[in-house]
């Protein structure tokens, strides 16, 4: 066994998982993050598995009595993007629950706080057959019963990606929904941006559930509601019918491809994550269906790529680059009222590397943003970034997601190597994890697994994840844990 450098002592190998050794640091040491490696000799030679930065010498203090050694405390909610399972591990790879359906997610899971895990699933329809694909949600008790389910799988619509569970029960859910191609050039749809023959808009649905299968749609906001065609930059509030992303996707039916949703209870705010538009948009919630559909339902607030609504003059302005999982930080959390957002990098003009940007925004509450400015690009300010530097850098071209930490770090998944870690807000890494669970693949194998270099991307399957969270030692949700 070695740390970086130091070679341990007086090994002993207890059990099938467990190896101990003893380490006499040196009292020069340099203080960083170190490899941890144990090394098996076996017949057919020998065997390593490494935690990449798996062990910290040194405990520095920082700004607000954060420490560069201890990882939040907590548990990691996750599925792979072809599992039907969704686990939830402890910061030591321990997997200590389960859940199984007959679906992989589509793409989102989330445990609640009366311990049961609502999680989006793959129908495996054929219908809107596109990346983050999903059309029905279920949740499940926390001894593994499916207590409800909802689908929303038809031919004219399709749930995908991400739902959030709002106080009062209901759900929001993301949908694409059909539009013809008359339809499309109806509406002043370019016919060479139409290579599909289609168009799938999205929506969002509020869904009130009901018994143990169904619910009731009580609340909708159609983006088909809000487009412009000509004199773009005179309306910010309103949808380009006719930008789309560059390269060949960026004609097909998946012309938006929203990834995320979350909502904000105190200003009855939703807020998108636009994937195929590089923007983040946050709408309006103190409507009604119908106003929804009218001007009451424009954007409020929009960023991160202004050559959308003002022309390609601003396109060196572009700030995000294939988001996923914007989310505000939640009260009691550094930074909250602050959005942070997995920014994948996909076109970046310096190169191929994601980030994690935490984003203020120019004003919080009923008031707006400046959204209908149409001089100059919606303001926000980036207070803190993380990519790594030099070879430390990650990229996630897609999937991927981020999350604040009650102690100030942040939680960074890089969804296609299947990579879960912590970081600090001065860049230090604290906890590393590589997901080695497949199908086949039973939760006992060693789970810090990993020989690849963060920046060479393993297949998305079978590592893939969406996203991953860490749950609370004191989350309501775990009061069944120890039971």
């Amino acid at each position: 066994m070695t740390i970086g450098d130091i070679s341990g002592t007086s090994l002993t190998h207890s059990s099938l998982d467990t190896v101990t050794a003893i380490f006499d640091i040196p009292t020069n040491e340099v203080e960083d993050l170190k490899n941890a490696v144990v090394t098996f000799t076996t017949p057919q030679g020998q065997i390593s598995f490494t935690m990449v930065n798996g062990f910290t010498v040194g405990d520095p203090v920082i700004g607000g009595g954060l420490t560069n050694g201890a990882p939040s405390p907590g548990y990691n909610l996750f599925g792979t993007i072809i599992s039907t399972n969704t686990y939830l591990m402890d910061n030591d790879g321990n997997i200590v629950k389960t859940w199984s359906s007959k679906y992989s997610p589509g793409n989102s899971v989330y445990l609640l706080e009366n311990s049961t895990l609502m999680r989006t699933a793959k129908t495996g329809s054929t219908n809107f057959n596109s990346g983050g694909a999903g059309g029905r949600v279920e949740q499940y008790d926390w001894d593994g019963n499916l207590i409800w389910a909802f689908d929303y799988d038809t031919t004219e619509h399709r749930l995908h990606h991400d739902i959030e569970v709002m106080t009062n029960g209901n759900i929001l859910m993301i949908a694409w929904e059909l539009k013809t191609k008359a339809e499309a050039l109806a509406v002043g749809r370019s016919a060479s941006l139409l290579t599909d023959g289609k168009l799938w808009p999205d929506h969002v649905i509020e869904v009130a559930p009901t018994g143990s299968y169904g619910g009731t749609i009580v609340w909708e906001w159609h983006i088909w509601d809000h487009l412009v065609e000509t004199n773009v930059n005179l309306h910010p509030e309103l949808i380009d019918i006719n930008y789309v992303m560059s390269g060949p996707a960026g004609r097909g039916a998946d012309w938006n491809h929203i990834n995320a949703i979350d909502y904000n209870e105190e200003l009855d705010q939703i807020l998108l994550s636009a994937r195929n538009q590089s923007e983040i948009w946050i709408i309006d919630h103190n409507t009604t269906t119908a106003e929804a559909a009218g001007s009451a339902g424009d954007l409020l607030y929009r960023w991160g790529n202004p050559q959308v609504y003002l022309g390609g003059g601003f396109a060196q302005q572009q700030q995000l680059f294939g988001q996923h999982d914007v989310r505000w930080i939640p009260d009691g959390r550094p930074g909250a009222g602050n959005l942070t957002v997995f920014n994948n990098g996909r076109d970046r003009f310096d190169g191929a590397y994601s980030s994690v940007d935490e984003i203020r925004l120019p004003k919080h509450g009923r008031g707006g943003y400046g959204a209908k400015d149409a001089t100059m690009p919606a303001k926000a300010e980036i207070v803190w970034s993380f990519s790594g530097s030099g070879d430390k850098r990650f990229y996630s071209s897609h999937i991927s997601g981020a999350e604040r930490l009650p102690n100030g770090n942040t939680l960074i998944c890089a969804g296609i190597q299947g990579r879960i870690f912590e970081v600090t807000p001065h860049g230090k890494i604290v906890w590393d994890y590589f997901n080695p669970i497949t199908e086949d693949m039973s939760a006992d194998i060693p789970p810090w697994v990993t020989s690849s270099n963060p920046m060479v991307a393993r297949q998305i399957e079978p590592f893939g994840l969406l996203r991953a969270s860490r749950v609370g030692r004191n989350h309501p949700g775990l009061k069944k844990l120890s039971k």
